[in-house]
């Protein structure tokens, strides 16, 4: 489309250069026209002469022979000088024609190029649209291609949502856990404090029962020795069964910070885990976006392919300035009619 349109620019430089030359055929029809004025008024000066001869002729009828016979010489040159005059005035008529068709090809040359322009303009904007619909197409498509494997991560990514989400209940069922666990421990701790008190108040009354100085817990009288002993014996059995029920205490104590501990670090490597929802989510929601895009590129393929398929037929079929093209047509055929303007101006 460039190459015609610098073409075209140069038929019209070659055309501007066509002007200078008519202008000269201009200069030169002047001339003649004044050299054709000249000739007129000659012969009208020729005429009038001959005019004043024939009347001085008729004033001489007593000569009337030869006066006859010079009117007969006049007469054949007037008759030549008005052949010559029509003939002029034909040349003149015809140079005049061919003047108007020279200025009027040079016109149809213009308006020639002028028109092949506006069509290669029309061509080259259809063929800018032509490739922009081709890159619209190739990257509908190229988007539609990426959608199994976009609708592949979504499903993994709602996979590990619901896994994030099993954790997440585990993380709440062991919070549960360890809220029981540190009631349990509060309460093991309660006990232990009591039974702890109780010890050492039965560590003194065992004391004070070894050192004889213990009286009846009932009634407050003093023990004999056999009263002591039994006393003691009863002393040290319930300090066997606090030390007894303390280590179960403890036991216990250590198994609950034992599941503690557990539940810690779980906890910790679940809130780690969970802690990827954020992004999970924001993937699927990516994700789930660009589906739709995908989709809606689907829909607007068909459209664009079939607008596609318009803008070549209409390459295909030069249907892109029908009406430039009708009236191109119509000027080459008027000019291959005429002639072209170098033709006109050697004839």
């Amino acid at each position: 489309g460039l190459a015609d349109l610098q073409a075209a620019r140069q038929r019209l430089v070659e055309l501007e250069s066509l002007r200078e030359e008519h202008q000269r055929l201009l200069e030169d029809y002047r001339a003649w026209d004044d050299r054709l004025k000249e000739l007129r008024h000659a012969l009208e000066r020729d005429l009038s002469a001959a005019q004043e001869r024939l009347n001085t002729i008729y004033r001489r009828l007593e000569r009337r022979e030869d006066l006859l016979a010079e009117r007969a010489g006049l007469t054949t040159r007037s008759e030549e000088l008005r052949a010559l005059q029509a003939e002029v005035a034909r040349l003149r008529s015809e140079e005049t024609r061919l003047s108007e068709r020279y200025a009027e090809s040079l016109d149809l040359q213009r308006r020639i190029a002028e028109l092949q322009g506006v069509i290669n303009v029309r061509r080259d904007s259809l063929i800018g649209a032509f490739e922009e619909q081709q890159r619209r197409v190739a990257a509908l498509q190229a988007e539609i291609a990426t959608l199994p494997d976009l609708e592949a991560q979504l499903r993994s990514t709602k996979r590990e949502l619901l896994h994030v989400q099993s954790l997440e209940d585990e993380l709440a069922t062991r919070r549960d856990d360890v809220a029981v666990i540190a009631q349990r421990q509060g309460e093991l701790q309660a006990i232990y404090n009591a039974v702890e008190a109780e010890g050492k108040e039965l560590k003194e009354k065992l004391q004070l029962a070894e050192r004889g100085d213990a009286a009846c817990p009932v009634c407050g009288s003093e023990l004999g020795a056999d009263g002591l002993a039994r006393l003691i014996a009863g002393y040290e059995s319930q300090r066997m069964a606090l030390r007894a029920r303390i280590l179960e205490l403890r036991q216990e104590q250590r198994a609950l910070e034992s599941q503690m501990n557990d539940h810690r670090a779980r906890m910790d490597e679940l809130e780690r885990l969970c802690a990827a929802r954020g992004e999970l989510e924001a993937r699927r929601a990516r994700l789930e976006l660009q589906i739709g895009q995908a989709r809606e590129s689907q829909k607007a393929l068909a459209d664009a392919s079939q607008t596609l398929v318009q803008l070549q037929q209409q390459l295909d079929q030069r249907d892109y300035a029908p009406e430039e093209q009708q009236a191109l047509d119509v000027c080459v055929a008027q000019l291959g009619e005429w002639g072209d303007p170098r033709s006109i101006r050697a004839e």
